[in-house]
């Protein structure tokens, strides 16, 4: 049979130890879903010293720390890290190449050949909590039906543009003709009247 002090411990609340353990738990939870990372599933493709966007979309309660880094063959190499409101720390190789996003995104300009890999990019709030996500960049060279295309192209707005300069030079001649026409319609007819030669007493025709 229990004794008083045993009924008392027992129909006693929670210690307070274990109610901050409690607390600590709800708030792990709650900043757990309050961080929200998006990346699109899929792979991108791109061709060299072109730039593509590497779609990504934070949701966070507030100001999370945003980093990028890639998986290639020859190892993982860190890109960027920025907080929005704060310059971003861009990593060596990639100055003047990559433009930051408030939503998370990273464009990637002056694409190479050896920018093809796994981009990963990871999400760290305040408290600690993170996520990450990442997608496939495939990155090649222009293929030569791309470049044949474009000549084909090319040739047809020369064509086009040289049937425009022929017209407009053929308009101008018909133009300056029926002026021509216009302005001889309308100037009065010169009519030159020949004198008789009059011979004076003095004159001779002859010596």
């Amino acid at each position: 049979m229990a004794g008083p002090d045993e009924d008392t411990h027992t129909h006693r609340g929670l210690s307070p130890a274990s109610t901050h353990t409690l607390l600590i738990l709800l708030t792990l939870c709650l900043t757990a879903q309050a961080l929200v990372l998006h990346v699109p599933e899929g792979s991108l493709h791109a061709v060299v010293q072109a730039s593509v966007l590497l779609p990504a979309d934070v949701s966070s309660l507030g100001l999370p720390l945003v980093s990028w880094r890639v998986a290639t063959a020859t190892g993982v190499h860190p890109i960027v890290t920025w907080q929005p409101g704060v310059p971003p720390n861009v990593s060596s190789g990639y100055e003047r190449r990559v433009e930051t996003h408030t939503n998370g995104s990273l464009t990637l300009t002056q694409l190479r050949l050896h920018d093809t890999g796994y981009y990963v990019v990871t999400v760290t709030e305040s408290s600690g909590n993170s996520k990450e996500a990442g997608l496939l960049l495939q990155v090649t060279e222009v293929r030569y039906e791309d470049l044949q295309y474009l000549g084909v192209v090319l040739l047809v707005l020369l064509a086009v543009s040289g049937s425009l300069m022929v017209s407009m030079w053929l308009l101008e001649r018909l133009y300056r003709h029926l002026m021509s026409r216009q302005r001889k319609r309308h100037s009065p007819d010169l009519q030159v009247e020949l004198q008789p030669l009059e011979a004076t007493p003095n004159s001779t025709l002859f010596p």
